[in-house]
């Protein structure tokens, strides 16, 4: 039984929603298909108030106490894997529809008491999760069903065996005043865990500004801001507009204003939050038995201890440290330039607006130029027929009434073979107040083969916050959002693509440092000419991009890696320093914990008086996990060099049907490191990363 899974491993990319079967508003050729192939889709059905909510989440936990009451009930010589291990993971399954529904409107409904409602149900069911799953009578009718269960194979051992490992972890066999403890400090940090998202996304960071302030920001966002009274306003939570003062706006001291708005995103409520959440996960790991919370959560991951993490770290921030020096000199020496002093410094509001006028002038890059070939609905387009032929399958949009918004799209997608249903997506793709800030993929609806052999196959929304069309010009992507879009959609594959039978196994639930992997290989798709001429299209002209443009903007990818990358290394290095401490005291400063670590990574100061650890939501699902980004970055370079090696280059269709056969369908039904050496036909390797990083030559 692994319900409190739901709640532990949430992942940004992996948030779940709930469904009800296929509705007769959406009607196409997968009727006759879900036949063949016994598979059932199923789509999302909205509460409209906060009551149908509450009613329906009381009922999803009133049936799956009744279906543990009724385990209870088996006589032990009836005890089998099928009725207790597989008939928990199919309750699981259910109840997950259900507590998915409320973490997916509490994260994009544009119903503020929707929002608010979810979020008092999650902290509802994550409590009566951690009073469920210390159960000692379920834990040892499956105990007895373990050992008499000799036969097993393949998923099914699997299973069983990860199960029982969940158990330990969550200290089932401490003394009873242990997990009663244990009980407390969770529910807890639950609660403090939820708390801190929630003041991420509902606060209020809006900076107001003059027109003569924004001199040099492009026009499509000032007209985008500005107000009734001719003021400016700029929510600096949306990246994209807080990018585009930062690279664009010629006052230094307007983007000093706004990075300090950014890097004081819920201070003065996550930044005592934050001390509490710290001191309770290293409680928790004490009472497991772990030295600290890293050891415990870094345990049934890839790298398993954090020695390896702080060892692969270090090893990144030592290597491209001499690149770092030669990029923050070349953007100082640039700065010279307009400030004519030895004394001038490069503060961090200038390094975002000295490093896109290097590319402009140095090498004629502009970055609001290049939106201009990247239309949202034509990329979109694009990038649906590369991933179709990539991976052998089919995209539909299906006819959709049930919806958030009125631009929210329902995708089927199906094997372009068999044209057997693999399972829907949905597009949300614009920003609204109190949506989720960024990019992801959310799970509605995990895969999962139930006992009377119906294929459940999964449902997940692509989730993002792209800029809205205006009356004169469309919805215009940034390279960087292009890249984005490849990478979240990969996830959506990473899911839809499964063959797991059980949903503990399906799409993206694999080790945490693996799950960025397959879909941050994508990213290497997007710099690619072959690629790339079959999507990109001036919105105005229909021109491609020009192959010497791209080109160029390769050069600026390189000159500019050691600092981008310097940023993923502070933020891991920040992660893994709070959840490694052993001794907790009263006076933790993660401020200055914080601040210091980014000194030291990036080589500048920090802004003073601000506190951008209270704005890494990832620190609440990707705690001691962030270095995963990179630890994934580095298997995804590996991964991609197959491609790079063949004829077909990215496009090679061959490649791509074994990647989908030994990556993103397998999933976790098998050690991720076996399928990597299937897909690579060898033991995987480092160095391609390195060498993408300018730390070894060849």
């Amino acid at each position: 039984m692994n319900i409190y899974k739901l709640f532990l491993n949430t992942l940004p990319i992996c948030l779940i929603g709930c469904a009800h079967s296929i509705s007769n508003h959406v009607k196409s050729s997968v009727d006759e298909h879900n036949n063949k192939f016994n598979n059932k889709l199923m789509v999302m059905n909205f509460e409209k108030t906060p009551k149908e909510l509450i009613d329906n989440v009381h009922l999803a936990i009133e049936n799956y106490e009744v279906s543990l009451n009724t385990l209870t009930q088996i006589a032990d010589e009836e005890l089998t894997f099928k009725n207790t291990f597989q008939f928990l993971e199919e309750q699981d399954h259910k109840f997950s529809q259900t507590y998915g529904k409320v973490r997916f409107l509490w994260n994009v409904s544009p119903n503020k008491a929707l929002r608010d409602e979810a979020q008092k149900l999650m902290d509802k069911v994550q409590a009566w999760s951690v009073q469920t799953i210390y159960r000692e009578d379920i834990y040892n009718i499956l105990q007895k069903v373990s050992e008499k269960e000799k036969d097993l194979m393949g998923e099914d051992l699997r299973l069983m065996v990860e199960t029982l490992k969940y158990y330990k972890r969550i200290g089932i066999n401490l003394p009873k005043s242990t997990r009663d403890t244990l009980k407390i400090e969770k529910s807890k940090l639950n609660k403090y865990k939820n708390q801190f998202k929630t003041n991420i996304k509902e606060s209020k960071d809006i900076v107001n500004f003059t027109e003569g302030q924004l001199d040099g920001v492009p026009s499509e966002y000032l007209e985008a801001w500005v107000q009734s009274d001719g003021s400016y306003i700029v929510d600096v939570k949306i990246f994209s507009d807080y990018a585009a003062i930062m690279r664009n706006a010629l006052r230094g001291d307007v983007r000093k204003q706004a990075m300090f708005a950014r890097r004081n995103i819920a201070r003065k409520k996550n930044i005592p939050l934050l001390k509490k959440i710290i001191q309770t996960r290293s409680s928790i790991a004490k009472l497991l038995g772990y030295k600290n919370w890293a050891s415990y959560r870094l345990e049934p991951k890839m790298a398993k201890n954090p020695e390896t993490v702080f060892n692969f770290l270090n090893q990144i921030r030592n290597g491209i440290k001499p690149k770092l020096l030669k990029e923050l000199d070349t953007l100082k020496v640039r700065k010279q330039e307009d400030f004519p002093s030895d004394k001038v410094m490069l503060e961090p509001w200038d390094t975002g607006f000295y490093a896109s006028l290097v590319a402009k002038e140095k090498h004629k890059i502009d970055s609001e130029k290049i939106k201009e070939y990247f239309e949202m609905k034509t990329t979109l387009a694009g990038m649906f027929r590369i991933y179709e032929k990539l991976f052998h399958i089919e995209f539909e949009e299906l006819p959709l009434k049930e919806k958030i918004v009125e631009d929210m799209k329902l995708f089927l997608t199906r094997d372009a073979k068999t044209g057997e249903p693999l399972g829907l997506f949905y597009t949300d793709l614009f920003p609204r107040e109190g949506k989720h800030k960024h990019f992801a993929m959310m799970r509605m609806v995990n895969a999962m083969t139930g006992s009377g052999g119906i294929n459940y196959r999964p449902t997940v929304a692509l989730v993002g916050n792209f800029s809205k069309p205006t009356a004169d010009r469309p919805s215009l992507l940034t390279h960087g959002q292009v890249k984005t879009l490849f990478h979240e959609f990969g996830h959506v594959m990473h899911s839809v693509l499964t063959r797991a039978k059980y949903a503990s196994f399906a799409g993206t639930n694999v080790p945490r440092d693996f799950s960025e992997a397959p879909a941050k290989m994508l990213e290497n798709w997007v710099w690619d000419q072959s690629v790339i001429s079959q999507f990109s299209r001036h919105y105005a002209t229909g021109e491609v991009v020009p192959m010497d443009l791209l080109h160029r903007m390769k050069e600026v990818q390189k000159e500019n890696i050691a600092r981008r990358y310097s940023y993923q290394v502070a933020i891991s290095m920040v992660d893994m320093q709070l959840h490694s401490i052993e001794t907790m005291t009263n006076n933790l400063d993660v401020v200055s914990i914080a601040n210091n670590i980014y000194e030291e990574s990036m080589m500048q100061s920090y802004v003073k008086e601000t506190a951008f650890v209270a704005n890494i939501g990832h620190l609440m699902g990707y705690d001691a996990g962030y270095y995963g980004y990179l630890w994934a970055d580095s298997i995804a370079e590996d991964l991609a060099s197959k491609f790079e090696l063949s004829k077909g280059g990215y496009l090679d269709v061959s490649i791509g049907l074994h990647l989908r056969n030994e990556i993103y369908s397998m999933g976790n039904t098998r050690d991720v490191n076996i399928s990597i050496e299937k897909f690579l036909g060898r033991k995987k390797s480092i160095n391609p990363f390195l060498k993408k990083l300018g730390i070894i030559t060849q």
